[in-house]
């Protein structure tokens, strides 16, 4: 819906310029306003106007301007306009009036198209470099933001594993003193299996040592949490 209202807003915009100029000037060169030619001319100038000026700030600046290669992109351009330009010198040529092809009209054409494109040029680099920057500029502040929320859920990760290891050594310790052994080595099986979890799971290789302790604390403690099930293992 956006990109739609974009293009209708465009499309009045040069509507209306063309409105403007068939009413404002009466000659284009030596072709007046009264010739049949007249609004055809203007309307395919301002048309091949609009694709210089937009097809530089909505398709070629976003897709091969880089300023690593700025002679690169300088010379692009300006064969761009001078492509531009010469076909619509040539149009004005051919549906001119014939008693008006001479050299002298040719080239006054001619300098009136170059002209006006390079105009179009100039405002369609400008505007599209300066969207450029800021969409640029948009994108590196999102990326630093991503940053921001990846460390901060990294130092939370860190936080409150820490946290509740600190909390499980405290019970384990209060159990011990308390000579409660079952709920120590609750406590101990727990913290075991959550290391495990934590800081060795995803490693790439984890030896068969470990993945047999892991699995010894999380029976030990399905059976101290079913005791009226009857449980037999052997590692």
């Amino acid at each position: 819906m956006k990109n739609i209202l974009r293009i209708f807003f465009i499309i009045c915009f040069w509507l209306g310029l063309y409105y403007i100029v068939i009413t404002q000037f009466n000659t284009i060169g030596k072709i007046d306003h009264e010739h049949s030619n007249f609004k055809g001319i203007l309307f395919f100038g301002m048309l091949m106007n609009a694709l210089l000026f937009h097809g530089i700030v909505h398709y070629w600046i976003p897709r091969n301007f880089k300023y690593d290669t700025l002679g690169k992109s300088i010379l692009q351009l300006l064969a761009i306009y001078l492509f531009i330009t010469a076909i619509e010198c040539l149009v004005d040529y051919i549906f001119i009036p014939i008693e008006t092809k001479d050299l002298n009209f040719f080239l006054e054409i001619v300098i009136i198209n170059f002209a006006a494109n390079f105009i179009y040029l100039l405002a369609g680099s400008l505007i599209g470099l300066t969207i450029l920057w800021l969409n640029n500029e948009r994108k590196n502040q999102l990326l630093i933001q991503e940053n921001l929320k990846t460390q901060i859920k990294f130092l939370k990760s860190q936080i409150n594993p820490h946290f509740l290891f600190n909390v499980l050594n405290t019970a384990y310790a209060s159990a011990k003193i308390n000579k409660d052994n079952t709920t120590a080595d609750i406590i101990m099986d727990l913290s075991e299996m959550m290391r495990y979890m934590l800081y060795e799971s995803d490693q790439k290789y984890v030896t068969i040592d470990k993945e047999l302790d892991y699995i010894k604390s999380y029976l030990e403690l399905e059976r101290r949490r079913l005791p009226e099930v009857s449980t037999k293992y052997s590692l």
